[in-house]
């Protein structure tokens, strides 16, 4: 019998909750003048403030995901024959897409209100069309077709492996990928928001890397090594809530030093 899990993780909660409200603070600053520069996102390397608080939105809601639950929890009885889930496979892409629906739906309308408004939306972050809303659409769209039991260890392993591919082809003179998203011009759909689509393979990696956090973490609650478990725990937790939010908070209460 699968033991019951608690509804919330203490530390999982607060860091999600921690790391939203400083980045809604900070998506919010940023259009002052007061706001550093520094911290805003990076147009060509490295990263910056704003650049780690994108990637802990999509590695937090990867950790708390259904594929970060779905092994611990007791397996669904299925009446469809095998035929019919035969059937359904090639439906599945526009499964995925009518549950990504509604962030497909945030991400145009946030680009025709900013065009309406004529607000300044610089190309070099996702590029003319593309937003943050539409980059979390192909991550759930992928996500999606993912089975939920895959094991661990072949999660780990695509991310792994996306991660190294995606590093490859930028930087392969083969591929030329990085002198593209750099450099072409932007005569189509593709090239006109080529920094938010070539960048949704990196965020489909974190994604699956937040997962194989999250089953760790699900899994030492399930365990019955409570004492070593729970120093564990914490010590992730702390992590967490050093690594982003905190670093967000310093950042601010520096910056003018």
């Amino acid at each position: 019998m699968t033991p019951k899990r608690p509804t919330v993780i203490r530390f999982l909660a607060e860091y999600r909750a921690l790391m939203m409200y400083c980045t809604c603070l900070i998506i919010f600053a940023v259009d002052y003048k007061v706001f550093p520069w520094a911290f805003s996102k990076t147009d060509t390397f490295g990263y910056s403030l704003m650049d780690l608080g994108v990637g802990c939105v999509i590695f937090s809601s990867a950790v708390v995901s259904r594929h970060s639950s779905a092994p611990f929890k007791p397996r669904p009885v299925r009446h469809e024959s095998l035929l019919k889930r035969l059937l359904m496979l090639p439906l599945q892409p526009l499964i995925a897409l009518y549950h990504a629906w509604p962030v497909v739906l945030l991400g145009v309308l946030r680009f025709i209100s900013t065009t309406s408004m004529g607000y300044y939306v610089p190309t070099s972050e996702y590029g003319v069309h593309w937003n943050f809303f539409l980059t979390i659409a192909a991550v759930q769209i992928f996500a999606s077709l993912v089975p939920q039991r895959l094991p661990t260890t072949l999660l780990l392993a695509m991310a792994l492996l996306i991660t190294g591919l995606h590093q490859y082809l930028l930087t392969s003179p083969l591929s030329n990928l990085e002198e593209f998203v750099f450099y072409a011009d932007r005569v189509d759909f593709v090239s006109a928001n080529k920094e938010g689509i070539f960048g949704v393979a990196g965020f489909i990696a974190i994604h699956l890397f937040g997962v194989v956090a999250g089953r760790l973490i699900f899994a030492m609650n399930y365990s019955k090594n409570k004492t070593g478990n729970i120093f564990l725990m914490r010590s992730v937790g702390l992590g967490l809530l050093e690594v982003c939010p905190t670093a967000e908070l310093e950042a601010i209460l520096v910056s003018e030093e």
